[in-house]
């Protein structure tokens, strides 16, 4: 009889689901997966791309663009290593140089017809300073009448050109 109460006991404690011997573990989900993304990751992958490749084709569009300039500096530069001071080809050739950039950038119609103390106040206009007042007309006098240029106003001159070939604006459509 003893063997008949532990038999239906067992099967009614079994049966019971408050009792202490049907309690397990909690089971856990398994994790997220990091892979597949979201559709909307997607969709902002694709946003990135677009945006890089657009900032790619701007920067290479404003390099090209700016070939000029890399170019006027190079030539400035190879002018202040070759000399001690300014002789007349070195002012002539810097003028050149300065107008030469001048017409690719404002075209022909707006810069062809500069001459002389016009010329250096058109290049303090477009971004330039101190050209007409005081290095314009000794470059002029160096280039033409052949007087020399101390080294600290040729440098000057130099910097001050290499300055106005990097910050001058462009004309309205232009580069």
């Amino acid at each position: 009889m003893l063997d008949l109460a532990v038999i239906i006991s067992s099967t009614v404690l079994a049966q019971d689901p408050s009792s202490l011997s049907q309690m397990h573990d909690v089971v856990s989900p398994p994790a997220v997966g990091w892979w597949p993304p979201a559709p909307g990751w997607y969709g902002l992958a694709v946003l990135t791309f677009i945006a890089a490749v657009w900032r790619l084709l701007h920067w290479v569009k404003r390099y090209r663009a700016n070939a000029y300039r890399r170019q006027a500096v190079a030539a400035i530069s190879a002018l202040d290593v070759a000399t001690q001071g300014a002789c007349a080809e070195d002012a002539s050739e810097l003028k050149r140089l300065l107008k030469r950039t001048a017409l690719t950038s404002f075209g022909r119609e707006s810069v062809a017809s500069l001459t002389g103390s016009a010329w250096w106040q058109w290049l303090d206009r477009t971004g330039g300073d101190g050209f007409a007042q005081e290095l314009g007309p000794a470059c002029d006098q160096c280039a033409h009448a052949g007087v020399p240029m101390p080294l600290d106003r040729w440098q000057a001159l130099l910097d001050r050109s290499r300055r106005w070939v990097i910050q001058h604006q462009c004309r309205e459509g232009g580069q």
